[in-house]
């Protein structure tokens, strides 16, 4: 499905990622290329590579469900769980980053996502935080709605889709009971 968080997919989403950065990132960077791919994805493909709903947070869009495992390992890493931190294939290291534990079924990712995730790894990959800050608080994020969601359409503007795809989109939302707002 397209716009449809699953957990387990979230997760192998993230360990590709980490892998392809050296197994460690700073989440809201991570959270931010996840975003410049999954508009790549959207305008070139018409789905969502996370399937995630994303956030408007200070520092730009967050995915809010891979957002959520994140706070969720953080508070079992401080709240020194062992038996969580052994089952655990990501982890928060002391100076607060997400860390691979563990490797990535690649079952879980389709070529398109694949391609879309390094081409935006290369990109951006010397990029500063303060840069992709700038370059994801476009349109999309400034119009979040009042719980501070973005809207999937905002974000299939902003991914500059041709109309046809646009109209994918809304089918696409449309067919998984998804408002296209």
């Amino acid at each position: 499905m397209s716009f449809r968080f699953s957990h387990i997919k979230g997760i192998n989403i993230t360990l590709f990622a980490l892998h392809s950065m050296g197994k460690v990132a700073e989440p809201s960077r991570l959270f931010l290329l996840f975003y410049l791919a999954d508009l790549k994805h959207l305008a070139n493909y018409g789905t969502l590579i996370t399937g995630d709903r994303y956030v408007a947070m200070k520092y730009g869009p967050a995915p809010s469900q891979i957002l959520a495992i994140c706070q969720q390992i953080k508070s079992d890493t401080e709240a020194n769980e062992n038996k969580f931190k052994k089952m655990s294939p990501l982890a928060i290291n002391e100076q607060h980053q997400i860390v691979a534990r563990d490797t990535y079924n690649i079952k879980y990712l389709q070529a398109t996502e694949v391609e879309c995730i390094f081409e935006i790894l290369h990109l951006y990959k010397n990029a500063s935080q303060e840069m992709l800050s700038h370059i994801t608080m476009g349109k999309a994020w400034a119009n979040a709605d009042i719980n501070g969601e973005i809207s999937i359409a905002e974000m299939a503007m902003e991914s500059s889709a041709t109309p046809a795809m646009l109209a994918r989109i809304e089918r696409n939302c449309t067919e998984e009971m998804l408002a296209f707002k």
